[in-house]
């Protein structure tokens, strides 16, 4: 997962958005596989916040982008990280 998010982040620099997107989705699947740690979850809401950004860049502000930032949240609050 940490690659997908690597690729993600290159993608933006090097290739386009659109790409960002579908490496950013790949990372997001992977992690869901994982165990529910604490590192698992900041890589999660990581990705989400990145996957946020180019979305927004891409397609402005979306119906997809409301479930992405609610997820976020929800991952934050055990961790006592919501803002």
């Amino acid at each position: 997962m940490a690659y997908w998010q690597r690729a993600g982040y290159r993608a933006r620099q090097r290739v386009g958005d659109r790409e960002a997107i579908t490496h950013f989705r790949k990372g997001l699947d992977v992690l869901q596989t994982l165990p529910h740690t604490r590192e698992r979850i900041r890589q999660e809401v990581d990705m989400l916040g990145e996957l946020w950004v180019v979305l927004l860049n891409t397609q402005g502000l979306i119906a997809e982008a409301e479930p992405l930032l609610t997820r976020a949240r929800l991952l934050c609050e055990p961790l006592g990280d919501t803002p």
